[in-house]
């Protein structure tokens, strides 16, 4: 199959309901593999912009939200590679994903909703060549703004301001992310530069008998330079970022709190969320009596 659009694709999707939604997922793409089948493709040669949010009340079970999804059976055969190319170097790419629980009822709520923002898996590669500027926001208790697995890889570029609200993701249950007999190793790669850009997120390092010590094994790529820095969101962890000419980590919790607090994210993005709620809105276990909460808090350095 091979989708191409000459020109901007636009997609605005709004749930809203009194009832548990289990899964939303718009646009998805799925390409499964056989011998013979043969490489697969979407492209889009202009401006991208995709919002998805869902509003509904909690549920029995997990729920969740995907918005770019493309998906196709694990491979390290180049003859399977489905390819997702995006944007020019005059182009934007937009996304935001959310899924909003009643707040009013969260505390009181078992199970956890997820967002998912661009996501590559199996032998799929998702290049995002918009090089004016880059946006991806996702909202939700698992808030997984770029997810590559199973061989998956998710290329942002290097365009003029790029922006990455949420966590990066490489796991599937216990699946570790390294390349395997029949699939690729993970990767999430990018340039942020200049003042304009910044990731406001973390990596998601899962624990299981499995993976005793967190490793998922794939390759998390990025490079901040020129003022562009990292803002770690719950959990200060990385297993590598690269550091160039006044790339910087900001781990002042004061700021971090700052963030969380306020009705729009940060004055870079034009992110609003509904009735001018705060992020801390929706995950109130983040702040205890003021300050953020959790194992690893009290750190206040800039290091550059």
């Amino acid at each position: 199959m091979n989708v191409n659009i000459d020109g901007n694709f636009e997609l605005n999707a709004t749930f809203n309901s009194n009832v548990s939604l289990d899964a939303v997922s718009i646009p998805y793409f799925y390409s499964g593999f056989k011998p013979g089948d043969g490489q697969s493709s979407f492209s889009v040669t202009g401006d991208v912009k995709i919002s998805v949010v869902t509003i509904a009340s909690d549920a029995g079970k997990n729920l969740s939200t995907q918005a770019f999804t493309f998906t196709a059976e694990p491979s390290s055969s180049e003859e399977a590679k489905k390819t997702v190319n995006v944007g020019n170097p005059n182009s934007t790419f937009s996304l935001f994903t959310a899924y909003f629980k009643d707040p009013d009822n969260y505390d009181k709520a078992d199970t956890m909703a997820g967002a998912n923002g661009v996501y590559a898996s199996g032998s799929t590669d998702i290049n995002i060549k918009a090089g004016k500027k880059v946006q991806i926001i996702s909202v939700a208790d698992y808030a997984d703004a770029i997810s590559a697995k199973q061989g998956g890889r998710v290329d942002l570029g290097s365009p003029e301001m790029l922006q990455v609200i949420g966590v990066v993701d490489f796991f599937t249950g216990d699946y570790n992310g390294a390349a395997t007999e029949t699939s690729r190793q993970s990767r999430i790669s990018g340039t942020f530069q200049g003042n304009n850009s910044f990731w406001f997120g973390d990596e998601k390092v899962k624990y299981t008998v499995k993976n005793p010590h967190g490793q998922h094994g794939g390759d998390l790529n990025f490079t901040f330079k020129d003022g562009a820095e990292w803002i770690y969101m719950v959990n200060p962890r990385l297993t590598k970022i690269t550091l160039e000419d006044g790339g910087a980590v900001n781990m002042y919790d004061d700021y971090v709190l700052k963030l969380w607090q306020e009705k729009v994210v940060d004055p870079k993005t034009d992110l609003k969320l509904p009735e001018q709620a705060s992020l801390a809105d929706f995950w109130p276990s983040v702040i205890k009596d003021g300050q953020l909460a959790g194992p690893t808090r009290n750190i206040n350095k800039k290091i550059e």
